[in-house]
């Protein structure tokens, strides 16, 4: 659960043996899907500190955060736990300074919270008075752990049993419960928090002033689809807000606990105990008082009588980021959404658009500025290769849209956002330093030229040069007060505006002739455009919106103001004639000295008591299951223990059985190691299996002992303008065989060592979600297992498989091509499946087309579309539909032994064709599932098929495609030859 809404990502699947333990392991990791983790540098020391409630895992040198977070301990432990009345074991805080993204997450796979160093550099969401932002990061991840692990009954007495670490009854909650307690009781607990901001909960009410608000099922569950894409959020903080306002304060905790104490029932038999309504009934309710809230707003913006401005840009399923004023009177609009990629448009003031030109990937912060050449500049995240997007920085790039050419001007020096100077010589940029900012002087070059201002305590956001260049507006934040101010760049010295209050006040911009400065103010309630007269001291509104009107700018000939407004919480672009002294005057006190912030909280003194990772807890394991199982003889007895340190540097799975009719001791253990930029995975195991050695119908029961060694890494080679992702697996396995039952085993030909590696690469283009294929992207897999008779190997074989897929765009919008081809090549003592590398309808043991053989070629087109959009579900948080997909397809495969002969091949080649349906969903609100069904026929046998389709969809990277014969998610079940296994004596 992170404060933000977390992008999905991709990971790389380990190939598994068809047993129970690792069945129950898939089951977990499948049903739970918020279990985050965060790369660390390997080279980082680690240090702790904490006290009776937390343990804070630190790197060295970064002890001031730490000593920040520890003061803070104390009050956030108790409001937290006074509020759901219960108590809270410790907890460990992994503090992560290797990012400039602003973040935290509460992840319950071992249980810890993390927090990031960087300060929000985005000030309009998390309430003006806020006055200190970890304070609201630490409430809100804090809340999640109070929440989701509380236990009680008999759910709370079995965690006892198998470990305090499963304790997570509260986890499949919806989603607007999961984040509307967070949301409230950051906003309870603190200075700020998104309740008390306009921004933010002006997303809510413009839904529901339109009748548009979404149903139950969609307050709970995120959709990859529609807007608004952190709708959990929004709706979370209306809705638990109306349950307390309604029932009682400590309405939600109620409710926790009761859910705690009856999990099955879930939140909406809780919900029901509560209120003595349905939840059906409940959520009727609640979108009355969310209506009579927004026209109760519409009717005081009506009263304003100031214009909202004509929309010259938008679209449902579209925004603008950022926006720019060009020297001959059009705007370039950077768009950005769910049905278009990342587009540079070019408008003119009747609406008309000039020119589109995409950009391909963009990470880039607003705001976006243009160069004397055309050239656009802005600030973007840069990631490590080998961080898999957990360590960044951002720097200072020049963006050539036609070309797609950037130039990274600075490096390393964490740039939010910039502004060149009037003479074309010199930026003004907004630098993190540590957990505060600085503002900076940076020369054409990238070369910092000195440090402008470094206030420990304070935030900067969007500085602009005047047109003089005789000072920088900024927005400046200090403790509670967020406030325009004027920096002199020659010696820095800060000028307020006027005196300073709890509205906030952003995104400054100058006119063309220096007179007015305009920006974002929420002093009405709202954030509404406002200018400031330079000359005259003056300030007036200018435009009265239903939900926040940002990034205000004005026409080179200063006749017209431009400015983004949030409409389906996506950004319109909108004008009105800039005639400021029309507006509404706002009488405000005159300047006074800039605010300094009360370093008392934020930047605490003393010492604290630092210690190593204390080994023995960090390692005590968080869960440990016992569960039945079976061998040869009869029943077993499992006990499965999972551990691993809060930062991840080691986890482990360990299953011990011992048989009670075989009274035989069995083990798989697994260690996972993450000190070194390679993963280093270790696994040693003895136990006993029944498998179809022989490739018939008969299983007969074995004991295999093995080890393993394997390194593996993931890199990201490139972001933008294409993503460019790839994993490396390379590793050894030794393995002894020895038969069960009637089974006996050659000696002579029972020890097997192999080595193994798989490659995996990507090149993902840009493209909308709603596209069902990546235009023009391509993924390749090959992976190879070979025995090594100089390491032993009594046995000989092979397996290599080669996978290509490329992907293509159609005429008609979202819908796209598949082509894929799928070579298995293998020979020797050991015999492997290929499951999901045949034509569809086909299996492995199929001799016709010789699909039985050692050596198979498949290839497959498939053309994909979208047949409708869906966003409702059942229950409250049973079950969401998001998509109903469908597809037609051509498979056509063979197999042979000895040498590939291509008209061999394609005489004895298979052909099957037919269409899929299918349905993207979300069970408890978070667990991806697909489901649906392949019909097809087979052409030479004439015959007709049907074959289920279950599977998780993968998002992200792969824009929400199912990779459907990827082998990496396939189980690779390893077979002997007839010759080498006999049946024994009855």
């Amino acid at each position: 659960m992170t404060i933000f809404e977390r992008q999905n990502k991709i990971y790389s699947p380990l190939v598994i043996k068809k047993n129970v333990i690792q069945c129950i392991i898939s089951i977990i990791l499948m049903l739970i899907p918020y279990t985050v983790s965060a790369r660390y540098n390997p080279g980082t020391q680690w240090k702790t500190a904490g006290n009776e409630h937390f343990i804070v895992y630190y790197p060295k040198g970064h002890e001031f955060f730490a000593k920040r977070v520890l003061s803070l301990s104390g009050e956030v432990h108790s409001d937290v736990t006074g509020y759901f009345g219960v108590k809270s074991r410790r907890v460990p805080i992994v503090l992560h300074p290797q990012t400039d993204t602003f973040n935290g997450f509460y992840s319950p796979f071992p249980n810890r919270i993390s927090l990031y160093e960087t300060p929000a550099h985005e000030l309009m969401g998390f309430g003006s008075s806020l006055d200190n932002v970890i304070d609201l990061v630490y409430t809100h991840e804090y809340t999640h752990y109070v929440h989701l692990t509380t236990s009680r009954g008999l759910y709370g007495f079995l965690t006892k049993i198998f470990g305090n670490g499963l304790a997570i009854s509260n986890l499949y909650s919806p989603g607007w419960a999961i984040e509307g307690i967070t949301t409230n009781l950051e906003t309870k607990f603190t200075t700020g928090g998104r309740g008390r901001s306009p921004y933010f909960k002006s997303k809510v009410l413009l839904y529901a002033r339109d009748n548009k608000l979404w149903g139950m099922s969609a307050a709970g569950s995120l959709s990859q689809y529609i807007p608004p894409s952190g709708r959990i959020y929004h709706s979370g903080l209306f809705m638990v807000d109306y349950l307390n306002r309604t029932y009682g304060d400590d309405a939600f905790a109620r409710l926790s606990l009761r859910q705690a104490l009856h999990p099955i029932r879930g939140t909406g038999g809780a919900l029901r105990y509560v209120t003595g309504i349905t939840p059906k009934q409940f959520y009727k309710d609640y979108q009355k008082d969310v209506t009579v809230r927004a026209d109760s707003l519409r009717l005081v913006i009506e009263m304003k009588g100031l214009p909202s401005g004509t929309t010259l840009y938008s679209s449902n399923l579209d925004g603008v980021e950022s926006h720019l004023w060009t020297n001959h009177g059009t705007i370039l609009a950077l768009r950005k959404g769910y049905s278009s990629k990342n587009t540079l448009l070019e408008i003119n003031r009747t609406g008309k658009i000039v020119s589109e030109k995409d950009t391909g990937i963009l990470l880039n912060e607003p705001p976006i500025r243009l160069m004397p050449d055309g050239n656009l500049y802005f600030g973007e995240t840069f990631y490590h290769p080998f961080g898999e997007g957990d360590i960044d920085v951002s720097d200072l790039v020049v963006f050539d849209p036609v070309t797609h050419h950037r130039k990274r001007l600075t490096h390393n020096t964490h740039i939010f956002s910039a502004d060149l100077s009037p003479d074309g010589q010199t930026f003004i940029a907004v630098c993190r330093s540590g957990m505060w900012m600085n503002l900076m002087l940076v020369d054409l070059t990238g070369s910092i030229i000195r440090t402008l201002e470094s206030n420990p305590g304070c935030y900067w956001q969007s500085p602009c040069w005047s047109p003089d260049g005789k000072v920088i507006a900024v927005t400046m934040k200090a403790g509670v007060y967020t406030d325009i101010v004027l920096v002199d760049p020659n010696n820095g010295k800060i000028q307020t505006l006027f005196e300073a209050d709890l509205y906030g006040d952003n995104d400054p911009s100058f006119s063309p002739d220096g007179r007015w400065l305009v920006f974002s103010s929420s002093r009405d309630g709202l954030w509404n455009i406002h200018a400031w007269d330079m000359h005259n001291s003056c300030l007036y509104q200018l435009t009265s919106v239903y939900t926040a009107a940002h990034e205000p700018r004005v026409s080179p000939d200063g006749k017209t103001l431009s400015f983004l407004v949030v409409s389906q919480s996506l950004n319109e672009l909108r004008i009105l004639p800039f005639e400021p002294l029309n507006g509404q005057k706002i009488q405000v006190v005159k300047k006074s000295e800039p605010k300094t912030p009360d370093l008392t909280r934020l930047q605490p003194d003393g010492e604290s008591d630092s210690h190593g990772i204390p080994w023995i807890s960090a390692y005590k394991p968080y869960g440990h299951i016992p569960y039945p199982g079976g061998d040869d003889k009869g029943s077993t007895g499992h006990l499965l223990l999972l551990g691993g340190d809060p930062v991840l540097l080691n986890s482990y799975v360990a299953d011990f059985s011992y048989g009670i009719d075989s009274e035989r001791l069995g083990y798989d253990v697994s260690l996972i190691n993450q000190s070194f930029w390679p993963k280093i995975n270790v696994r040693a195991y003895d136990g006993s299996y029944k498998d179809d050695f022989l490739g018939g119908k008969e299983k007969f029961w074995y004991r295999e002992r093995g080890a393993e060694l394997a390194l593996g890494m993931n890199v990201i080679h490139r972001v933008v303008p294409t993503q460019i992702l790839s994993s490396i697996i390379i590793g050894s396995r030794a393995r002894q065989f020895k038969g069960l039952e009637n089974v006996k085993i050659n000696p002579e030909y029972d020890l097997s060592a192999s080595v193994f590696g798989e490659f995996n690469i990507a090149r993902i283009p840009d493209a909308p979600a709603r596209d069902m294929a990546p235009s023009w992207g391509q993924v390749m897999y090959v992976s190879r297992e070979e025995e090594s008779e100089v390491l032993g190997s009594e046995l000989t074989g092979y397996n290599q498989i080669s996978i290509l897929k490329q992907f293509a765009p159609s005429p008609l919008k979202h819908h796209g091509f598949e082509f894929s081809a799928y070579l298995q090549n293998q020979g020797g003592m050991i015999h492997y499946n290929n499951y999901g590398l045949l034509p569809r309808g086909y299996s492995d043991d199929d001799k016709e087309g010789g699909l039985d053989k050692s050596k198979t070629l498949s290839l497959s087109l498939e053309y994909r579309y979208p047949l409708l959009f869906l966003d409702h579900g059942l229950g409250v948080n049973f079950i969401h539909f998001n998509l109903i997909r469908g597809s037609v397809f051509v498979d056509h495969g063979a197999g042979w032994s000895g040498t590939f002969d291509a008209s061999v091949w394609g005489r004895e080649a298979r052909t099957s064709f037919g269409t899929t349906i299918s349905t993207q969903t979300h069970i408890f609100s978070f667990v991806p599932i697909e489901f649906g069904a392949a019909f097809g026929y087979k052409l030479r046998e004439q015959e007709q098929f049907v074959q289920a389709i279950v599977g998780l969809p993968l998002v992200g990277e792969l824009n929400n495609n199912t990779v459907r014969s990827n082998p990496c998610l396939n189980m690779l079940r390893r077979r002997f030859l007839g010759n080498y296994i006999t049946p024994g004596l009855p």
